[in-house]
């Protein structure tokens, strides 16, 4: 499938061809004295619904105007143009683009006019018309750090507007899974959890609040990472960065929530506990995100962020640990039966993520459906539902207002971690702005 271009030339006609897969684009003259194939690439392309009126810019004259040779096509919006010779055109008056139809694909007319001549530009294709259907482009068209591994195709091309972007939310491409299974549960956590808390108790349990918070800020954090992170190595960074955030204020939540709902909790062990749940979280996130921009590319970063993971998910049950070992041998805690599958289903999220199953068996098979990452997001749902019924479990069988002094320093804890978190970004994305700038002047 193609899009169709015709330029209706004083000397003859010329037709284009332009891939859907935003290959090269081919011009060839018929029924003219020369013959001439000119190819150049650009980064999109719009398709025939909309009218533009522009010719195309080479490097030093517009396509049309008479050179014997050496003539090149040059994408003029980027310092590192891609560039391309043609052999000699016919001269041609300027002229405007107004779609039609034809056959299996969009036909274009390109008519003579007596405008003076403007300059078609990658940047003013883009601008001028959003894709109507989304192109996808391979593994080998995307920056290294924007591939997964074993993911050969579906990704989306890079440099487009975010409302591009957004709307890619509808469409078929290797993220959109990633954005729907952590979107979907957030609405049936909502729904199951948040809202009855809010509308329908007597009064909301800030314990249950900062949980069902922590799940929310995860869910948020990651689907909207998926859908934009395509956009540049600098987003893909950034929104990374985002993705990470989210796991820290989830782990941070989680702790405080079964803190505040432990029975017989000293104020001892509530400062010790809070304090190194708060370094065992940042170590894990402050290790994590340094390496990701620092030291992408350090083989050990990932050994480092299995064990910092694990620590972190491990964490969050010291709380509960008194329970796991006076538990009475007449009744089934069934609250502690949730927590202990959320730390199954945790640690089983884990294999699929970091050992890229099942595409590790079959490279480019699992493009769209059922890679590792999506089976990850599965388990974390799993994780959550499971925190949330173990949770609203334990708070009618606990007395809550025990707790009530906790709720200034998880309210503090809170308050500081935004902060730390956005002085992290910043401090990351600048960083990444350094590198990325470093090896464009390489």
């Amino acid at each position: 499938m193609s899009v169709a271009f015709v330029l209706r030339m004083p000397l003859g006609q010329v037709r284009c061809d332009i891939p859907r897969n935003m290959g090269a684009i081919l011009f060839k003259f018929s029924n003219a004295p020369h013959e001439a194939a000119c190819r150049a690439s650009f980064l999109a392309w719009p398709t025939a619904q909309t009218r533009l009126s522009a010719p195309i810019r080479d490097s030093g004259a517009t396509i049309g105007q008479p050179r014997r040779e050496g003539m090149m096509l040059r994408r003029s919006d980027e310092s590192d143009a891609t560039t391309m010779p043609t052999s000699a055109c016919s001269t041609a008056s300027n002229f405007s683009i107004a779609p039609t139809t034809a056959g299996d694909f969009p036909l274009t007319s390109v008519q003579s006019s007596k405008r003076s001549p403007t300059v078609l530009t990658a940047k003013s294709l883009q601008t001028a018309s959003e894709p109507r259907e989304l192109m996808l482009v391979e593994h080998t068209d995307v920056p290294q750090l924007l591939r997964r591994t074993h993911i050969r195709s579906g990704y989306r091309p890079l440099n487009q507007s975010v409302r591009y972007y957004l709307a890619s939310a509808f469409k078929l491409h290797n993220e959109v899974v990633n954005f729907w299974t952590h979107l979907l549960p957030l609405a049936f956590i909502y729904a199951r959890y948040i809202h009855p808390e809010l509308f329908f108790e007597p009064q909301p349990r800030w314990q249950l609040l900062i949980l069902y918070s922590g799940i929310s800020i995860l869910f948020v954090a990651s689907s909207m990472t998926h859908l934009l992170h395509s956009r540049s190595q600098l987003d893909h960074v950034f929104w990374l960065l985002i993705d990470f955030s989210g796991i820290l204020t989830f782990s941070l939540c989680v702790g405080i929530q079964r803190l505040s709902m432990r029975e017989n909790s000293s104020a001892v062990f509530n400062y010790l506990y809070l304090s190194s749940l708060v370094f065992v979280s940042y170590l894990q996130y402050w290790s994590t995100s340094f390496l990701f921009v620092l030291k992408h590319s350090w083989k050990p970063r990932h050994l480092i962020r299995l064990i910092t993971c694990l620590a972190c998910g491990i964490w969050p049950y010291i709380p509960l640990a008194s329970r796991y070992f006076y538990q009475s041998t007449e009744t089934v805690d069934v609250g502690l039966t949730y927590h202990s599958n959320a730390l199954f289903w945790l640690l089983l999220s884990g294999i699929f993520m970091g050992a890229n199953i099942p595409e590790c068996f079959a490279p480019g098979v699992f493009d769209y459906f059922c890679y590792g990452h999506q089976l990850f997001h599965l388990c974390v749902f799993m994780v959550t539902w499971n925190l949330c019924e173990a949770a609203h479990y334990d708070a009618s069988l606990v007395d809550l207002s025990k707790s009530d002094g906790l709720y200034g320093v998880a309210m503090n804890t809170l308050l500081g971690n935004v902060l730390a978190v956005g002085a992290t970004i910043w401090l990351l994305v600048e960083c990444a702005k350094s590198k990325i700038d470093e090896k464009k002047h390489l």
